[in-house]
């Protein structure tokens, strides 16, 4: 296949370089140090990689649902939901094309722009512990995080 003007044969690495560098969770820093740390009512992530229509959001707000159930504070952040909300509700199949460098660069920064608002909630939401479910479509290998 010929590239087109969004499917250039570079597959937006500089791009994604310079959002690692300059993006405010890739600043972010953990404290893991501190006296009598709990991990029973530490915050936790749970990520959902995998291909398109395989069950992941299910899963996902299910778990989301008995997690709230049983007490425990828990979130979905769904990057599939940033991605619309940017673009709208269809993208072509040449959005999700690895070479498609704008896509790619689209796809990077809504999935960096999730991991920011799960860190945020993890920082200034729940206090006690809770859950967050963070989901991600697997894609192009340059694009998972």
């Amino acid at each position: 296949m010929a590239p087109t003007p969004t499917m250039e044969p570079l597959s937006g690495e500089d791009e994604w370089r310079r959002m690692e560098r300059e993006h405010p969770v890739m600043r972010m820093t953990r404290n893991d140090k501190e006296a009598g740390m709990d991990y029973v009512n530490t915050p936790h992530v749970v990520a959902m990689v995998g291909l398109p229509a395989r069950g992941k959001t299910y899963i996902a707000m299910k778990l989301a649902r008995y997690l709230n159930w049983v007490g425990l504070p828990t979130k979905v952040f769904n990057v599939g939901d940033y991605r619309r909300q940017a673009l709208g509700n269809y993208q072509g199949h040449d959005f999700f094309h690895p070479r498609n460098r704008d896509g790619t660069n689209i796809r990077n920064k809504c999935a960096l722009d999730a991991l920011q608002d799960v860190c945020e909630f993890l920082q200034t939401g729940w206090h006690g512990g809770g859950v967050r479910c963070h989901q991600h479509q697997h894609g192009a290998a340059e694009a998972d995080l």
